[in-house]
């Protein structure tokens, strides 16, 4: 992911986003 992504949304609401996609494309399927 690019920084830019993070900059355009709020720290808590890239936290949880950033971890969806990490569940999603990461350990779970």
């Amino acid at each position: 992911m690019t920084s830019s992504t993070n900059t355009r949304c709020s720290d808590s609401l890239c936290d949880w986003i950033n971890q969806e996609i990490t569940t999603r494309g990461g350990t779970r399927s």
